[in-house]
Parts: C-alpha cells; structure tokens; sequence
C-alpha cells in the first residue's frame, strides 16, 4: 500500500545498515544520517522519514560536542559518527519502469540470461514475459490451475519452466507461450524450479506442512 512506503524504507535502511551495526552498534547513528534514509530517489519526502532523521540527529547532538570532522563524543558510550554529507546508498533506489498486466499478486520474477527479457509468475495463475527495454508484455502463459509460485529460464532462453499451488511443474515454449509438458506427481505446493543449463532437467521444491 502506498501508506506503507515510509516504513519499508525504514526497513530497507536497516537491512542495509545491518552488517556494520552488527560489529559496532554505534555505526547505526552514522548510518541513518550517512544517507540510508535519504531521500535523493524519491519523488516526495515522507515526514514519517523527516521527523527520524531530525531525532536521530539531535540525539546524536545532544550526546556531546560535535567537532570539525563531525564527530559526536561521548565519555561514556564512545564516539559516534555525524556525517557532514550524505555518502551512503539511499533505501529507495529510482524506479525505471513499471510492467503493469497482472491482476494478481506477483510472486516470482527472473531475468533471461541476456537480461534483455523478464518472466513473472502470479497469483492470478499466469506467467508473462515481457521486454525489459520497453516494458511491453511480450508473452502470456496460462494453464495452471491456481497460484504461480516460481518461474525459471533455461540458459538459451528458449524454455520457461513454471510450479504453483496446484502441484504441477510446467514447461513452455518461451518464444510462442504454448505449453510443451505438464509434470505432476506432487503432493504439495511446488514452490522452488531450477532448469538445467540445456534446459532439459529441471529440479523443483515443495513445501511441505508439518
């Protein structure tokens, strides 16, 4: 939903962050103001967002005098880090374009070896590929039964192999979007494919309730 936007930047900039704070938790300061919440991508600004930056940065004042170099000291806790300039990667990257077709949730997306096309799986029970460069939906596959969970592409491009909640693994011709064979034999949700790099193996994964 679009109300969430500001809490899944949060989360993106603690992920990010997560590999120094974890040696050093007095990284996660310097972080936040170092450009992970930072705004640069984002065609508005999220007062949610502003309001952090601004605590974070007057606690980080607050904790001791900040000098020259920008740092914060603090007798007791150590040094902290209050960056002057934003250098850090931003939680929100630039959109470049969006593929619009399915009229249910996508759960599953990979790129052909050239990168030049994409394949979605959705829960509206189809599989697209579609043109990176234009975003136009090249392809629509249709004939599982429910949920598509998992997508994969041979290394030539030339197969699309699909599993989902109906408990079937497909094969299609990437080219014409026909169907070329229909695996069953599962008990489960079949939520995981990998083709061989010829494309004539494919190895899958279900999910099994306990």
């Amino acid at each position: 939903r679009p109300n969430d936007r500001p809490v899944h930047l949060v989360l993106y900039a603690q992920q990010m962050s997560a590999p120094a704070v974890g040696k050093d938790h007095r990284e996660y300061t310097s972080h936040l103001l170092g450009g992970r919440l930072s705004m640069i991508y984002e065609t508005k600004r999220f007062p949610e967002i502003v309001k952090i930056v601004k605590d974070t940065e007057k606690s980080c004042l607050n904790r001791g005098n900040v000098g020259e170099e920008g740092i914060c000291a603090d007798s007791t806790s150590g040094s902290l880090w209050k960056p002057v300039t934003q250098t850090l990667a931003g939680a929100g990257h630039p959109c470049l374009k969006i593929l619009r077709g399915h009229s249910g949730r996508v759960d599953t997306v990979k790129f052909t070896k050239d990168g030049d096309q994409v394949c979605s799986g959705s829960a509206d029970g189809s599989i697209k590929m579609w043109e990176v460069e234009s975003g136009n939906c090249l392809l629509t596959m249709t004939g599982h039964d429910g949920k598509v969970y998992t997508v994969d592409i041979s290394n030539d491009g030339l197969v699309v192999f699909s599993g989902g909640d109906d408990k079937t693994v497909r094969s299609w011709d990437a080219q014409t979007g026909v169907l070329r064979l229909t695996m069953e034999g599962h008990t489960n949700d079949v939520e995981a494919v990998r083709a061989a790099p010829d494309g004539k193996k494919v190895c899958e994964c279900i999910h099994k309730s306990k």
